[in-house]
C-alpha cells in the first residue's frame, strides 16, 4: 500500500499525537495542525511529518489559505483528521452564553471550517478520508457536561450527513464491519 498523507488538528498532544505517531510508525507522512508549532513533540520533527500553525478560531478564510499550505507540504492529504477541541465543564443552568458559543466554536463550527477548506481538493483528487472524532458524549450527555455533549451529538449529525451526501462518491464506513 503506497503511504498516505494524514492532516490532524490537534497533532501535539493525547489522541492526536497517538494518531500521528501511529502513521508515521506505518510509514505514512502526516501534517501535523498545533497551535504552537516552538512546543511540538520532537518525535513530530522528523522529513515524514510538517508541523504548521493552526488555530481553531480562524475565519473561513484564515482556514481556507492554511489548506493551501497544507496541501503544498506533501501535495496531498489522503486523511483529514478534525480531533482539536476541548470539554466546557459545567451546568447548563450556570454556562454563559459566551462560554457555550465559544465551546460550539471550537468543537463544531471549527470542524465544518476545516472540513469546508480541504473537501474541494479531496473531491477533486478523488479520493480522501474524513475522520471527525467525537466521544460517548456524542451519544449519551451527563450531569455538568451538557454543553460539551452538545456539541459532540453535533460532530455526530454533521459527520452522519456527510456521509450520506458523498455516499454516492465515496465508500463510507461506520467501522462496525
Amino acid at each position: 500500500m503506497a503511504s498516505r498523507v494524514w492532516h490532524i488538528t490537534g497533532a501535539n498532544k493525547g489522541l492526536g499525537l497517538e494518531l500521528a505517531l501511529k502513521a508515521l510508525k506505518e510509514g505514512d507522512r502526516v501534517i501535523a495542525a498545533v497551535r504552537s508549532p516552538d512546543k511540538a513533540p520532537s518525535a513530530l520533527k522528523n522529513d515524514n511529518a510538517k508541523i504548521l500553525k493552526f488555530d481553531l478560531s480562524w475565519s473561513q478564510d484564515g482556514i481556507n489559505e492554511y489548506a493551501k499550505k497544507a496541501f503544498d507540504a506533501f501535495g496531498t492529504v489522503d486523511v483529514l483528521v478534525n480531533n482539536a477541541g476541548y470539554a466546557y465543564m459545567g451546568a447548563i443552568e450556570e454556562s454563559e452564553d459566551a462560554a457555550v458559543k465559544e465551546q460550539f466554536d471550537a468543537n463544531v463550527f471549527a470542524m465544518l471550517r476545516v472540513i469546508r477548506a480541504f473537501l474541494p481538493q479531496m473531491r477533486d483528487q478523488g479520493h480522501g478520508l474524513i475522520m471527525n472524532l467525537s466521544s460517548v458524549g456524542g451519544f449519551s450527555s451527563f450531569a455538568t457536561n451538557g454543553i460539551y455533549c452538545a456539541t459532540k451529538f453535533a460532530v455526530e449529525g454533521i459527520t452522519q450527513a456527510l456521509a450520506s451526501e458523498y455516499e454516492a462518491i465515496w465508500k463510507s464506513t461506520d467501522f462496525k464491519e
